[in-house]
C-alpha cells in the first residue's frame, strides 16, 4: 500500500484540479467528507 499526503488550503479550488485527472483515468468526482477531506472512490478503495 503507498501512503504519501498532500496539503491544500483550497479544497474545494484544488478539487476541480484532481477531479478533472480523476475523470481522464475513468474515475468519478470527488466527494468532501464531514472532516473536510477529498475522498475519490476507485475500484480498490478510497483515495484520501
Amino acid at each position: 500500500m503507498l501512503n504519501r499526503w498532500l496539503a491544500v488550503s483550497e479544497i474545494l479550488a484544488s478539487m476541480r484540479f484532481y477531479d478533472a485527472i480523476m475523470a481522464v483515468l475513468g474515475h468519478a468526482e470527488g466527494l468532501v467528507d464531514e472532516k473536510g477531506r477529498c475522498l475519490y472512490l476507485i475500484e480498490n478503495g478510497v483515495l484520501v
